[in-house]
Parts: C-alpha cells; structure tokens; sequence
C-alpha cells in the first residue's frame, strides 16, 4: 500500500539528523567483494562510495552519476543516472545483485529489499 504524507525538501532537522534518503548498492562482479553504494536524499544532496566485502567504506572513490528529486503533495521521486561503464563491468557478467534502502525521518522507518545475496544453485545436469 502506499503511505501519503506531507513532506518538504527544506524541512531544517535543527538536531543535526539525517534527512529521508534513497539508497542503491550493485553488485556487479561475480568475486561479490565490493559494491557499489549510491545515497539520494530529499533535498537531491548525493553521495556514492565503494564498500568492501569486509564491511568497509571507501569514501575517497569517485564516479560520474546524476540525481533529481521532486517533491509534491504525494511525497518524493528520486531519478538516478548510473553509467555502468564506470563500474568496470566484465562483458558477459549478467548476474548482478541490488539492494534497495529507503529512510524515512518522520515515520523512523527504514525500508530493505535486499537482492545481493543471491542463493547459490548446481545447474541441472542432463541426462
């Protein structure tokens, strides 16, 4: 279902907290050793870092991405422009994993779809 609310991009958040922000990790190799993070928020500030299989946050890396929001009586849209030729993709890779977080400051809700963590099959034999 979807929740209506009134939101502003230029809600001030005087206690220094995160706004409400959209964010998208890739994980494009198949090694699964870095993913690619990419944050949006509502005010369109964005942020990408590359995070490690072990947990850690490379801030220092760059990539050229574009971000828009809008907002209206209905809430907040996010459009992202992420080329993939900045990722370094090897040709014929097409397993790929995605994981989706949307934060909500007003509701204090947090919002998971977590596709990286594909489950590993044995293709079928044939008999």
């Amino acid at each position: 279902h979807i929740i209506k609310e009134a939101v502003t991009s230029s809600s001030a958040i005087s206690d220094g907290s995160l706004p409400d922000y959209f964010e998208v990790q890739i994980d494009p190799h198949p090694d699964h050793q870095t993913v690619f993070d990419f944050v949006v928020t509502i005010r369109g500030e964005t942020r990408a870092s590359l995070m490690t299989a072990k947990g850690v946050t490379i801030n220092s890396w760059t990539i050229k991405w574009d971000a828009a929001t809008s907002v209206d009586e209905n809430g907040w849209t996010i459009e992202m422009r992420i080329p993939l030729s900045e990722m370094h993709v090897e040709k014929g890779n097409e397993s790929w994993g995605i994981g989706l977080k949307r934060f909500s400051w007003k509701r204090m809700e947090t919002d998971v779809l977590d596709g990286r963590k594909r489950p590993r099959v044995a293709p079928l034999e044939k008999r």
